[in-house]
């Protein structure tokens, strides 16, 4: 029986979509005979949490143990404060150049980088070594696979790969340095002394996996993407009124509702707006300032399959991303692109080029695209999609058998345990 050790931050408790992966994937792992160390972090404050028996009940073969992160939040939110204090003194103007390069945002994630290892969530690190000590010379397990983000967990798998001499696998959800969104571009110190340390590399894009072969080499990279998980079941409805759904957050990835609802407030015909996710000040203002409070409706977050099956009632789905820094091309394969798809409903997109959008193209049985730079094409679009909504309301487009076959979960899970069998020498 092949021993893993998982680090994973978000922990399958927890209703974020990193969390669903790490689920996914222990769950199969255990199916095929592994036993599944899962180390997470509660995080208990910061992100909702699922009923325990919901959907998630852990199989024998996996153990679940909770590590809580140092609070070190008050070191990363001094410098936020020196810097929009110096930002502001006519006195300390100078100053607050050479301190604070204009080219770093006032985030607080970004001045925590600049000041910190890694990320600000490597308060985990240390308890997590501590633990993992102790588990390992007690139980040694075959393997060790890191998910990432946040990086700075990549520095605990690193760590202890080097010192008990185990393999180390990286499943990175999202690039590091070959990032498209909120990234330098330029590969960090760390990134290269788990790069080199790990035996191998997994992502969830293409252009992750070619970016990371031209760094490290063809042989090192893998590309495992995620899953639509559930294969909802068609839903017949008729409604007088167009309901357009989304799933996710307002807050990441430059998201923002204000182009759509713009138009909303002027298309020819009465609809409805399913906001599933989490309550974002930012989008509240969004609706009053449109005066859309009375036809759009924000849903909590749910776990995926509650998702997933509300998502299937909406007759249009959409989903939307700003342009990627300094004019790349997107190379993030967003999770709630794949969750659309598979519910066979047409779907409204406001993306950039790159991989998204590209996924969109070949897998969405209706594809309506606005411009990023174009919130006026909405209108158009709009109206188009409820014409077309009125001439077939109960029309459903089944993805082809290639996506069923390319993001099922249980083949995804295969991929996974046929790297881990590998780099372990279970072959």
């Amino acid at each position: 029986m092949m021993h893993v050790l998982y680090l994973s931050y978000f922990s399958p408790f927890h209703l974020h979509a990193a969390s669903n992966r790490s689920q996914r994937f222990a769950q199969y792992l255990s199916q095929a005979g592994c036993h599944v160390d899962l180390l997470c972090e509660p995080r208990n404050s910061q992100w909702p949490q699922q009923p325990y028996f919901s959907s998630w009940q852990p199989d024998t073969a996996i153990t679940h143990q909770m590590v809580a992160s140092w609070d070190i939040d008050w070191l990363w939110r001094w410098p936020a404060l020196c810097q929009t204090t110096l930002r502001h003194m006519n006195l300390g103007q100078n100053m607050g150049a050479r301190l604070f390069p204009s080219q770093i945002s006032s985030e607080e994630s970004d001045i925590a980088k600049m000041f910190l290892l890694v990320d600000k969530h490597w308060g985990w690190v240390i308890p997590s070594l501590w633990q993992c000590c102790q588990h390992i010379m007690a139980n040694r397990p075959d393997v060790i696979l890191v998910s990432c983000p946040p990086f700075s967990s990549s520095l605990i798998g690193y760590f202890l790969s080097r010192w008990f001499g185990l393999p180390l696998v990286l499943d990175f959800r999202d690039a590091w340095s070959r990032a498209s969104y909120f990234s330098e571009g330029r590969i960090s110190p760390w990134e290269k002394r788990v790069l080199r340390q790990a035996a191998k590399l997994i992502v969830t894009s293409q252009s992750d996996w070619l970016a990371y072969q031209r760094l490290i080499g063809q042989g090192k990279v893998a590309w495992i993407p995620n899953s639509y998980d559930y294969i909802p079941e068609p839903v017949f409805r008729h409604s007088e009124v167009f309901t357009l759904g989304y799933s996710g957050s307002w807050s990441g990835f430059r998201c923002s509702a204000e182009g759509i609802f713009s138009q909303l407030t002027n298309v020819p015909f009465t609809f409805r707006f399913i906001n599933i996710g989490e309550h974002v000040p930012v989008f509240d203002g969004w609706v009053k300032q449109y005066g859309l409070k009375h036809v759009v409706k924000t849903i909590g977050q749910l776990e995926k399959k509650q998702a997933q099956s509300l998502l299937c009632q909406c007759d249009a789905l959409f989903i939307q991303k700003g342009s990627p820094d300094r004019g790349k091309t997107d190379t993030h394969l967003a999770t709630k692109a794949i969750d659309y798809v598979a519910c066979g409903r047409p779907i409204l997109a406001e993306l950039p080029e790159g991989e998204t959008l590209e996924f969109l193209r070949q897998y969405a049985g209706r594809l309506y695209e606005v411009g990023t730079d174009s919130p006026g094409e909405y209108y158009q679009q709009l109206t188009t999609m409820h014409w077309d909504w009125q001439q077939q309301p109960e029309r459903q487009y089944r993805p082809s058998t290639e996506f069923f076959e390319a993001f099922d979960a249980t083949a995804l899970g295969e991929r996974l345990y046929q790297e881990l069998t590998e780099i372990a020498g279970f072959k």
